[in-house]
């Protein structure tokens, strides 16, 4: 894109080919000649969220504009308005596949690490001249920079990177958990035999004496009164 013709100059021929004049396209964005002819003069820079407007008033789509062509007809479709939540997650991923930080993208583009932090957080819309050069240097088109959902698949790789590292982790941990519990288990339970079978003895024991004495006593209890009320008086 480097060797773009400046943007300024392609909108201002597209205007001019078409007759509308500064005061018209002013107008019809909401801006002042003054601020039109300073655009035009390369003195200011559009904003980023003004060409979609830009580009339904001079018959351009956005994919026009960022390649600088010229089309033959009118506009076939209303170009849609930038949506910012988008864009910002779309520069993240971006960001995130090439594995840069915000530092090192700043660095790359000329900008400061704290534009790259804003624009991510979604504080301001990036500038027109640093959308080109994301384009450029993670070769994106605009429709897919601007429109498309380039975060979703991002996250599915970032998922996909973390589940590799951290199943082996786990996989690590449960064989090692199992190869130190199995031989404790066993040998808590041969250390618990012998002590089990005794304790299992003597308690068998203790229940049948409890039971023959309660059986005993029960019997004698219930002698008396079944002789005294039922067997005649001698």
């Amino acid at each position: 894109m480097n060797d773009l013709e400046p943007l300024y100059l392609y909108i201002a021929k597209r205007r001019q080919d078409l007759g509308y004049t500064q005061r018209y396209l002013a107008d019809r964005l909401g801006y002042t000649p003054q601020a039109i002819s300073k655009f035009e003069s390369g003195e200011n820079e559009i904003a980023l969220n003004v060409l979609p407007s830009l580009g339904n008033v001079l018959d351009l789509s956005i994919a026009d504009i960022f390649a600088r062509r010229i089309p033959t007809g009118k506009l076939s479709e209303a170009n849609k308005t930038i949506d910012l939540d988008l864009l910002t997650k779309n520069l993240w991923a971006l960001r995130y596949q090439k594995r840069l930080t915000q530092k090192q993208e700043a660095v790359q583009f000329g900008v400061s690490e704290r534009s790259v932090r804003n624009y991510e957080k979604a504080d301001s819309f990036p500038s027109i001249s640093f959308v080109e050069a994301v384009m450029d240097y993670y070769q994106v088109g605009a429709d897919q920079l601007l429109y498309s959902n380039l975060y979703s698949e991002a996250q599915n790789q970032r998922r996909h990177q973390i589940f590799k590292v951290v199943f082996p982790v786990l996989a690590f941990l449960f064989v090692g958990g199992v190869a130190i519990a199995v031989p404790v288990a066993i040998h808590l339970s041969n250390g618990h035999n012998n002590p089990s079978s005794s304790s299992t003895s003597s308690a068998s024991s203790s229940i049948s004496s409890v039971i023959s004495s309660s059986s005993s006593s029960l019997q004698s209890k219930s002698a008396y009164p079944i002789r005294s009320y039922f067997e005649p008086n001698k």
